[in-house]
């Protein structure tokens, strides 16, 4: 019978002790008060320029996409940190088996990279989908759904930057 609370023994999706070590220890946690600082200032502006209400009334709202910008960027630390090095040789077969699988085999990279831009392009237009309409419909300031679709652009950054660096880091 356990007697108090164990985390590390709930074997949740790649987390253990080393895991949260190198989490913790990781380098890129500099980024963090960038990312925040950063989304403040953009999503002020944003909401300053467009809509013109006064600063104390936007600043809330603006320190609250702050924090949701970096906690994107924490997410994407340990995202970055959980890699070890027995997990490269599981993904070799895996890269393998799925470029096998691949139906639509594009030889030509422009073609190749067109196709992918497009389609990142249309999986953000259905993220945001909510602002998008909002900006038709034509609300009273359409400085809100643009900060929206900016802040969701921002996350998404801030998710994938830390993985880039730290795998050009290494």
């Amino acid at each position: 019978m356990r007697t108090r609370f164990d985390i590390f023994r709930l074997n949740i999706v790649n987390f253990d002790k080393e895991h949260v070590r190198l989490f913790l220890r990781s380098p890129l946690w500099i980024g963090v008060p960038f990312v925040a600082a950063t989304t403040f200032a953009i999503e002020l502006l944003i909401v300053l320029t467009i809509s013109g209400r006064p600063f104390v009334e936007l600043w809330q709202g603006a320190l609250l996409c702050s924090l949701l910008g970096a906690f994107a960027w924490i997410i994407g630390i340990w995202a970055a940190s959980g890699e070890a090095e027995d997990d490269k040789e599981e993904v070799e077969p895996l890269r393998q088996s799925i470029s096998k699988m691949s139906v639509m085999k594009i030889e030509n990279p422009y073609l190749r990279t067109t196709l992918v831009c497009f389609g990142s392009l249309c999986l953000f237009a259905l993220i945001c989908m909510s602002q998008i309409e909002d900006i038709i419909e034509g609300v009273k300031s359409v400085a809100f759904p643009i900060a929206g679709i900016v802040l969701k652009a921002i996350a998404i950054v801030a998710v994938i930057a830390p993985v880039y660096l730290h795998e050009k880091l290494k």
